[in-house]
């Protein structure tokens, strides 16, 4: 099923792909200040009040990347904004959905029954210092965006590492031009020390790859 937003318009897909290609530029930074290293963050794995069960923290993962590639409708909030075409696709038991503006893909969202995975153009790689506690993306600091890669993306994490039963695989790729460089999500238990307890901390196995 293919979905063209009314009043679709050439010069409205130009002015969408110029800000995106605008955006990137915005986040970018030099890839050498990223390498393979284990990052053990201060973040605690549990369940928290409010993340029960698995839709909030996919919810979480889909709502950052509607926000950063400005996917929804902004006049409605509902579909996709004009300058977007949505093309929903089923078969051996996924459905996909790809969202490209003219001939650019812009982004997928692969639905399976154990796996959810999104490809997602237009996005730099994050920087490690964006696992820290409290750090805010700035380019998220509007009233129409939700989501952003702050702490919600970290609460998720956290989230579904605190399930119970298996652990979740959580893998991030980032695919730039000269690299590879991909985020291992993992939980480390710390042992119990004096007065306190053993607890579980959230790892982030980094590596960077030609």
């Amino acid at each position: 099923v293919m979905l063209t937003p009314p009043g679709w318009t050439k010069l409205m897909a130009s002015a969408y792909l110029a800000r995106r290609e605008q955006a990137l530029k915005e986040s970018s930074f030099s890839l050498n200040e990223i390498w393979a290293e284990k990052r053990l963050t201060n973040l605690t794995i549990s369940k928290r009040s409010g993340w029960d069960g698995l839709y909030p923290p996919l919810r979480e993962f889909m709502q950052n990347t509607i926000d950063h590639l400005e996917l929804l409708n902004p006049e409605t909030g509902l579909g996709p904004r004009p300058a977007v075409k949505l093309d929903v696709r089923s078969g051996g038991g996924a459905v996909t959905y790809d969202f490209s503006c003219g001939v650019t893909n812009v982004c997928s969202i692969v639905v399976e029954p154990d796996s959810l995975t999104i490809e997602q153009a237009f996005t730099h790689p994050l920087h490690p210092g964006a696992l820290d506690s409290g750090v805010v993306d700035k380019s998220k600091q509007n009233a129409t965006a939700a989501g952003g890669f702050g702490d919600g993306f970290k609460s998720a994490i956290v989230v579904l590492l605190a399930r119970d039963g298996p652990t979740p695989t959580l893998r991030w790729t980032f695919e730039a031009a000269d690299r590879t460089i991909t985020w291992d999500f993992l939980r480390c238990t710390q042992p119990a020390v004096g007065t306190l307890s053993s607890q579980a901390k959230l790892l982030v196995d980094i590596d960077v790859r030609p």
